[in-house]
């Protein structure tokens, strides 16, 4: 199963909060974090991570036609809590840092990917930095049970965020920060009931490698408890999303 998690502007957040989703995901089964932002990746520097394996690997085993992701973030694993051992881990392939080298290898194997991530039966999160129209991030968005949209919650986002929200099927809304308006009033601007509020953090990327390294003052953090409680929602969402989708496909 495809998610993907993507911002329109600003800089809300979007591949700090996706790490968090996955790590507080509440299924058993096995999560794949795939960076594919186009303008390239930052998990690799950021938390020291090897870019091999990686988002390189994956496409390139997808273009060969094996689809088998070899990319294990192992402190993260044990972030699940005692007795979980039958608990899927989560897995990360961290994107290419430079943006010419990863729009060119999306470019190549979007479509396959997006195909491919859509039938595994793992979560598949994927970071899609900031899309543009055209971009070959598309096929991924286009094959997702659910589109994440992150945004600040002020006036100026919000509006752009909504031309964004139109053109994408099955979408979400993921609001960082306090909102200018209520939040029933964004959820009918916004033309999707899933809407979720999230809190700000001043260092989220530092929080969130808090949460890989197993701290556990960073497990008592307000933006992890919002993390789990979004995680269970969304994951609660996802089959109703995909049988409304399935249906109306069946009556076209």
């Amino acid at each position: 199963m495809l998610v993907t998690v993507s911002s329109v502007r600003g800089a809300p957040g979007t591949t700090s909060w996706a790490l968090m989703l996955g790590l507080a995901w509440p299924h058993p089964q096995d999560r794949v974090l795939v960076e594919a932002d186009p303008v390239g990746g930052v998990l690799g520097p950021r938390y020291d991570l090897p870019l091999q394996p990686g988002v390189a690997s994956l496409l390139s085993a997808t273009r060969a036609g094996r689809f088998e992701p070899s990319f294990q973030l192992s402190s993260a694993a044990s972030l699940l809590r005692p007795g979980d051992e039958e608990t899927g881990g989560l897995w990360v392939a961290p994107g290419l840092m430079a943006a010419d080298e990863a729009l060119a290898a999306w470019r190549a194997v979007a479509a396959p990917a997006a195909a491919a991530m859509s039938r595994d039966g793992r979560l598949w999160l994927v970071d899609c930095g900031r899309p543009w129209p055209g971009s070959p991030l598309e096929a991924l968005t286009g094959a997702a049970a659910l589109n994440l949209v992150v945004t600040d919650g002020t006036l100026g986002s919000l509006v752009a965020v909504r031309s964004r929200l139109a053109v994408l099927a099955r979408v979400g809304l993921l609001v960082v920060g306090d909102l200018d308006y209520p939040l029933d009033e964004v959820t009918a601007y916004a033309g999707t009931p899933l809407v979720w509020t999230l809190p700000w953090a001043d260092d989220l990327a530092g929080l969130a490698g808090q949460l890989v390294a197993q701290r556990r003052r960073a497990r008592q953090t307000k933006p992890w408890r919002r993390a789990i409680e979004v995680a269970h929602e969304l994951a609660a969402t996802l089959p109703a999303v995909n049988g409304a989708a399935s249906a109306a496909d069946s009556r076209r």
